[in-house]
């Protein structure tokens, strides 16, 4: 593993132990320990990632619980187009371009309390104006197994192959299909070129198994 991935991790855990411990402490100089760990975690992250500490720190909840690793939900859509001679040619991803970052991403969103897995996938590509229906869950990811950058969060990312239900509608963001030796700069904070690699693996073999870390 990357070194500085390491230390991310490092951080966080200490991060959600201190977490832990002002959910449960009653002493007042265990609470004040606690809560220099959290700011010492948020501080070690801003230096290894250079994300300023009060960005860091509105990642987190304000309440004092658990902290358990975030749920990114991945909507991973192909399409097939034809070759010169009108037979079906290779299989091609769709992905966003992210306006800031001029970096390529599947449409994505973080979970919440009130959607499943799979609303959340069709949530995701609605975002960018694209209809679709969950077909098939291909893959559960965990961020440090796959050499994501550095973040904020400790996060697993759920992959759901969807059907566009109707033709993409106009959105303010570019949205593309790229074959599999087309693929853009990507935008490395959500995703990495071994996962939409492995995306690929499941458009060629729908029978493949589920992949899970």
């Amino acid at each position: 593993m990357n070194p500085q991935n390491e230390i991310i991790i490092h951080t966080q855990r200490i991060r959600a132990l201190a977490e832990t411990g002002l959910t449960y402490s009653i002493n007042e100089a265990d609470i004040a320990s606690y809560q220099e760990m959290k700011e010492l975690s948020d501080r070690l992250q801003s230096l290894i990632t250079g994300i300023p500490q009060e960005v860091i720190k509105s990642q987190y909840t304000v309440t004092n619980q658990y902290i358990t690793p975030k749920t990114e939900i991945f909507s991973i859509i192909f399409n097939r187009g034809e070759d010169q001679n009108n037979s079906e040619g290779e299989y091609e991803i769709l992905l966003v371009k992210n306006k800031i970052t001029n970096t390529w991403c599947p449409p994505r969103i973080w979970s919440s309390n009130d959607l499943s897995p799979t609303e959340a996938a069709v949530e995701a590509a609605k975002f960018y104006g694209i209809l679709v229906h969950p077909k098939k869950l291909l893959a559960i990811m965990d961020t440090k197994s796959h050499g994501d950058l550095p973040s904020p969060h400790y996060s697993y990312k759920v992959f759901v192959l969807c059907k566009i239900d109707d033709k993409v509608k106009e959105s303010d963001r570019e949205i593309r299909f790229f074959k599999e030796n087309e693929i853009p700069k990507l935008f490395e904070n959500r995703i990495v070129e071994e996962q939409i690699k492995k995306m690929f693996e499941y458009a060629k073999n729908e029978n493949k198994d589920v992949y899970f870390d």
